[in-house]
């Protein structure tokens, strides 16, 4: 199959960017009608995959990282990066596993955009579709609804009560690079380190110890000598 071809599940029928390219002439109403819910689905779920692969890359390497897929998306759809955005936050607070098949991105986008919490999330969803709600209809009923939102744990960070985030004033992304450690491994290195115990390490952990820490040592090097500038110029 050519690249940029999709197969659509009947035989001689392939999808591409430009629309169906069909390469028989004997097609059956059950040849149609499969081709046509294959679109359908297709078209509903479009939403769903641009924000689940924006969200894929910005969980695996941070927004920095992601910020050209973003302008590329933006020119391939001609939405604009706030759309993404809203896109990408509906996509963030459904999960997979906690979207409703019967009803449209929009139904869930409507109540990403309030301020309730996972679990009435997921009620008023249930109750959107038990009911057969439109999503001018969902969009009202919202409006007239109150939540009291529960604090979405922010994993990248340590737990309120813990200890102060001393890295916070970096602005440290989750992940920078597919090969960069993740931002809760740059705060915790400190504790890890504090529990280690050199005077019992073999030789060969010796080496792979002083292999870990030579970036860190380079990098304390170089912001040493900046403080040492900062002071100097003061």
């Amino acid at each position: 199959m050519l690249p940029g071809l999709i197969e659509s599940g009947v035989t001689g029928i392939l999808m591409s960017g430009n629309g169906l390219i069909i390469s028989r002439e004997d097609i059956t109403a059950e040849d149609y009608n499969a081709v046509f819910r294959t679109v359908l689905s297709i078209h509903k779920s479009s939403c769903w995959l641009l924000g689940d692969v924006l969200l894929m890359g910005e969980r695996c390497w941070g927004n920095r990282h992601t910020a050209s897929k973003y302008e590329e998306a933006m020119q391939a759809t001609g939405l604009s990066r706030s759309t993404l955005r809203d896109i990408v936050m509906t996509c963030k607070k459904f999960p997979v596993e906690k979207r409703h098949a019967s009803l449209s991105f929009t139904h869930h986008q409507e109540i990403a955009r309030t301020d309730a919490d996972p679990d009435q999330r997921e009620e008023v969803l249930q109750k959107a579709a038990e009911e057969k709600l439109s999503c001018s209809a969902l969009r009202k009923q919202l409006h007239q609804t109150t939540f009291t939102p529960e604090p979405e744990v922010d994993l990248s960070r340590p737990p309120v009560g813990e200890e102060p985030d001393r890295l916070g004033i970096l602005d440290l992304p989750e992940r920078v690079s597919p090969d960069a450690p993740p931002r809760w491994d740059a705060l915790n290195f400190g504790k890890w380190a504090a529990k280690q115990k050199p005077a019992t390490y073999t030789a060969e952990q010796c080496e792979a110890a002083l292999d870990l820490l030579e970036p860190l040592l380079a990098y304390h090097k170089q912001v040493q000598a900046r403080l040492d500038e900062l002071g100097e110029s003061a």
